[in-house]
């Protein structure tokens, strides 16, 4: 006794990977898409901005230096933007007042500037070193509206993918979300703003959900969507009517997915299937993080018949779950659900068997979080345990969890187990990696 075996799920038994999981990974490709146009886009804007102050500046001051011509041209390629911009004012207003003492020190700041180019004395704020041939950024400065228009277009390019995107991710998000409701769940229609079921709305291109019917009136006399703030177009192809896809939805995707998502699903189909081969009474011990997913996973054991028991509260409140936990054999009892973070160490819960990790442990550094889950394994691998204890891992695919869970954690988390019940005269070891 006292073994381990690790095993991992992940929306999906094995390589069995459901369509909620395969949506959820899409849609986080599509944030990702998001969120690289836009950077795309404010790095275009910020480098058209800083041409347009560099040129500016050199204008300035070959305007009011005309024999420092070259110097303001190497400075206002290479030095840092914000001492060019103080330059470029200082011209300006240098050339106003005509005033003659002013330029003998504009200039003998710009000749100090331009020789700390040459002996490369500036760095960050964008300064640059120069080369005596074909320095590139010099010829950008020459010839600035070459530049500009290609950053033009390559922002545009990348507006027209954030716009792409944007609309994918709204339409597979409405997607989702109605999909996941229950049949009996009421939707607002923002058109006639009446209710109806999940299965009698239709969905635009740009994600926006209304009745079929008020769908079907919009787009056949406008051709876009209906509100006001949008407009973007949808021909009756690309409208989703979803009681044409309800029933293959029901019949490929169960209810508890349905209502409760992919992973509490899955860690549902875990318990019941250990209670069906093991008994109803066997203990398990299912750690997440976070209050939302603990409370959500309340809800769904609830729904299934098999009510568990929740660490939390005052000390003597959870003093009689724990006692409640370990001495009664019913299936109320027999499922504790537990925080990765806040339960105590050293509990003793040995007369469980199975340990539930819902999600990787989000910390500061892989070692705090590694030492958190080796410490939820060693509440039941310990001294006095006599059977073999399950570690089940439930990893989402394609999301951040893949990140948290790689197999240098989980590795880490076993080597952790192991450390913390040396104390406990141990049996036969057996480990099994990752599987998902």
């Amino acid at each position: 006794g006292g073994g381990a075996v690790g095993s991992v799920g992940a929306g999906a038994e094995g390589s069995d990977v459901d369509a909620g999981t395969v949506l959820e990974a899409t849609l986080q490709r599509l944030r990702g898409n998001l969120q690289r146009a836009a950077e795309r886009q404010a790095r275009c804007e910020a480098e058209r901005e800083s041409i347009v102050e560099r040129s500016g500046a050199r204008e300035a001051l070959q305007a009011v230096l005309p024999a420092s011509a070259w110097e303001a041209a190497l400075v206002c390629a290479h030095a840092p933007l914000l001492d060019v911009q103080r330059l470029g004012e200082a011209a300006v207003q240098v050339g106003e007042a005509k005033l003659v003492p002013e330029v003998a020190l504009l200039e003998g700041d710009l000749r100090r500037m331009a020789q700390g180019v040459m002996d490369g004395r500036f760095e960050g704020g964008g300064a640059t070193g120069h080369r005596a041939e074909a320095c590139e950024e010099c010829r950008l400065l020459a010839h600035p509206d070459t530049k500009i228009r290609q950053l033009a277009r390559v922002r545009g390019q990348a507006a027209s993918e954030e716009s792409s995107a944007d609309q994918q991710l709204r339409f597979l998000g409405s997607l989702r979300d109605t999909f996941q409701a229950q049949e009996d769940d009421a939707v607002e229609c923002p058109m006639c703003l009446a209710e109806a079921k999940p299965r009698e709305m239709s969905i635009l291109p740009c994600g926006h959900r209304f009745h079929r019917t008020c769908t079907e009136s919009a787009v056949a006399s406008n051709g876009h969507c209906p509100l006001p703030a949008c407009r973007r177009p949808a021909p009756a192809s690309l409208v989703t009517h979803v009681g044409e896809h309800w029933p293959a939805f029901c019949q490929a995707v169960g209810p508890l997915r349905r209502r409760f998502g992919s992973k509490i699903a899955k860690v549902l189909e875990r318990i019941k299937a250990i209670h069906s081969t093991e008994g109803e009474g066997t203990k398990m011990l299912v750690f997440m993080q976070w209050d939302a997913i603990a409370a959500q996973l309340e809800r769904a054991l609830r729904s299934v018949g098999v009510p568990p028991l929740v660490l939390r509260g005052p000390l003597v409140q959870r003093q009689k779950v724990l006692a409640r936990f370990t001495e009664s054999q019913d299936v109320e009892a027999a499922v504790l659900l537990l925080s990765l973070e806040h339960s105590p160490a050293g509990m003793n819960l040995v007369c469980a068997h199975h340990v539930f990790l819902v999600h990787p442990m989000h910390a500061e550094t892989p070692e705090e979080a590694a030492a958190c889950e080796a410490q939820a394994i060693g509440r039941a691998r310990r001294q006095g345990q006599q059977q073999t204890v399950h570690v089940h891992r439930f990893v989402a695919l394609g999301t951040a969890e893949e990140a948290l869970a790689r197999p240098g954690r989980v590795a880490a988390a076993q080597v952790a187990a192991k450390a913390a019940a040396m104390a406990a005269p141990l049996g036969r070891e057996r480990e099994r990696g990752p599987s998902g």
